[in-house]
């Protein structure tokens, strides 16, 4: 290759460079654009499939209603067949002293909310606590699913129009449309160089020139050297930081770093979802964890075992009228003690007749007994049933914590990647300019040196070498550059 086409090689060098890095960074855009929108539409399929799980909740919101009005409902059948004291109210288990009047009026409000709650949930107004969410409802999921869909859509239309930003070292915030103008300013730079070249127009001014020497331009290879051998230390370390969609500034170390907390989060709320120390919200009943859950389904098993045992002891206890309160024990006893006072032929008619119709009420406690018993263990046994389902749907309650997790850490772990290649596209940049730089530089001086002493050239040919060996060895900043229209 002669000189002159070997300087011009060299001349226009920086513009190709250029356009390359603007081609790379288009394609960067597109990447980075893919790979938000497949981000943002895991989330959109995480909303829907919580939809499914707030409709396993609310049924269960439903059915608890349900047997609240069922429990109401036998009481009512079980307060027919009491012994009324005051001659309208009855004791009941679960509901106390109360009659027929207030037993309809507790069903008619309890129907009413019923139907309210059925509505909201009906319209997606109804509310559930959600781990990573809050409080949520059918509307809210909507909403969020709309919101995120049109994220994706602005991203795609951003796209479309060339005016979709993203970060990269040693460019910034770019656009496509940026880009674009840049690689059109870069070409017609080019162009504009290559026709002053061929018109054989093209200087560079430069006061003094001066001695330069081989050393100078050891000087300048030094310092590329010394900032790659400053780059590579710190990519080798994995801290060299860049710019990642929804994540921010971050190297492979810290994202490391925290897709291992990540992991370690994620088996901690396994490990407590397997020894039922998790906590979820149960409606209507709190924060519960799976002891807790089990503790009631415990608590209302010995209640059952306990109300069976007193009925079987004979100690179990109703309201007699005449006696106050008496178990099956008692009322025995006491019918054996009238019956003795039968016997006395001393007593009045009258003393007679109260007596029997004592005997008559301790007959009815006995029954009042079995009804009592049986209604005190049937709704027992539906909070056994409530409480049982809700063991049975705990491990469920922790999935939607752990969906999200494992979300966050496959976006994590796509971060010590991303950190990489950046590295090693500021490591080709940097280690291009060396050779650059050596290359050119050195033929610059050879170039410089032999026609300078070929004293057969004319004066102006030998200044017009000068200057363009100058340019190699001291390119001008991109700043210097011509200005891209933003």
């Amino acid at each position: 290759m002669s000189p002159a086409a070997s300087l011009t090689q060299d001349i226009v060098r920086p513009f190709e460079q250029e356009l390359e890095l603007c081609r790379a960074g288009l394609t960067e855009i597109d990447r980075q654009a893919n790979q938000q929108i497949a981000e943002q539409q895991a989330w959109i399929a995480y909303y829907q499939n919580q939809r499914t799980v707030l409709g396993e909740r609310t049924e269960k919101v439903k059915k608890d209603w349900e047997d609240r009005i069922d429990r109401i409902g036998k009481a009512m059948s079980a307060l027919g067949g009491l012994e009324k004291p005051d001659g309208n109210a009855a004791h009941l288990p679960h509901f106390g002293w109360t009659n027929q009047a207030r037993l309809s009026e507790l069903l008619k409000t309890t129907q009413e909310e019923y139907e309210k709650v059925s509505k909201s949930i009906a319209e997606g107004d109804y509310k559930i606590h959600h781990h990573i969410l809050g409080w949520i409802s059918g509307k809210i999921l909507d909403e969020k699913i709309t919101k995120t869909a049109t994220e994706i859509k602005n991203i795609q239309e951003a796209v479309s129009q060339g005016k979709h930003s993203v970060h990269l070292s040693g460019m910034g915030w770019i656009t496509r449309n940026a880009l674009e103008a840049r690689m059109a300013a870069a070409e017609k730079s080019k162009t504009e160089t290559m026709d002053t070249i061929a018109k054989g127009e093209y200087s560079v001014h430069v006061p003094v020139l001066g001695w330069h020497t081989r050393n100078s331009l050891q000087k300048a290879i030094e310092a590329v050297e010394a900032k790659i051998e400053g780059l590579g230390k710190t990519a080798q370390d994995e801290k060299l930081g860049v710019h990642r969609a929804l994540l921010g500034w971050c190297d492979a170390l810290t994202l490391a770093a925290r897709l291992e907390a990540k992991s370690k989060e994620i088996e901690s709320w396994k490990k407590s979802v397997e020894e039922d120390i998790f906590s979820a919200h149960i409606p209507a009943n709190g924060w519960m964890s799976g002891k807790d859950i089990k503790a009631k389904i415990e608590s209302v098993a010995k209640s059952i075992e306990g109300i069976e045992k007193a009925v079987a002891d004979g100690t179990y206890g109703v309201p007699v009228k005449g006696f106050n309160w008496m178990n099956k024990q008692q009322i025995e006893a006491a019918e054996d003690n009238i019956n003795r006072q039968l016997g006395d032929p001393k007593l009045t008619a009258a003393v007679k007749k109260a007596l029997r119709e004592q005997l008559k009420s301790l007959a009815k406690g006995l029954k009042d007994i079995a009804n009592a018993s049986a209604l005190d263990v049937a709704v027992w046994l539906m909070e056994k049933s409530k409480w049982t389902s809700w063991a049975t749907a705990y491990a469920k309650l922790a999935v939607p914590y752990l969906e999200a997790k494992r979300l966050e850490s496959r976006q994590l772990a796509d971060g010590p990647h991303a950190a990489r290649d950046g590295a090693e596209v500021i490591w080709r940049q940097w280690t291009a300019g060396k050779k650059c730089v050596d290359e050119a530089g050195r033929r610059a001086i050879r170039v410089v040196w032999n026609r300078l002493l070929d004293k057969t050239l004319p004066k102006a040919e030998r200044d017009f070498t000068t200057t363009a060996a100058w340019r190699i060895i001291n390119p001008p900043p991109l700043s210097k550059q011509p200005a891209v229209p933003s």
